[in-house]
């Protein structure tokens, strides 16, 4: 019986101290894959793009209740891991608005609507 409450009590502990990692990228037809996308590399040839560029990163407690800015860019992330509210804004335009439950390890790729301040988007959520 002890056994199975340490059990759980550990699994809560590794389940509360779970982040998320925020990656916004600028994608352009030519260039080259940034150094810290080789996690990602492969999935990024699916999309019509040859450049890669990190522009931010952020970590995240989940579960989320924040505001990240880029440029005129605002993301705002709120909710636990199976469900995560996901709204993205150009200045005051909204641009997504998504709920999505993204797995450990598994790369959660979005590309943003149109252009913000003149370059295309991808946003790239992972928990591990």
């Amino acid at each position: 019986m002890k056994h199975c409450i340490f059990t759980l009590l550990l699994s809560g502990i590794m389940f509360a101290g779970t982040e998320l990692n925020l990656r916004i990228i600028e994608m352009s037809k030519t260039g080259t894959v940034a150094a810290g996308l080789a996690d990602i590399k492969r999935p990024l040839k699916r999309l019509n793009y040859q450049g890669f560029i990190i522009l931010q990163t952020k970590k995240i407690a989940l579960p989320a209740n924040e505001t990240i800015k880029s440029g005129s860019l605002s993301i705002q992330l709120s909710g636990k891991q199976g469900d995560l509210l996901i709204r993205v804004n150009n200045r005051k335009k909204e641009l997504l608005k998504t709920t999505v439950s993204i797995k450990d390890g598994k790369p959660l790729m979005m590309t943003v609507p149109g252009k913000v301040d003149g370059k295309s988007l991808l946003l790239v959520f992972l928990i591990k």
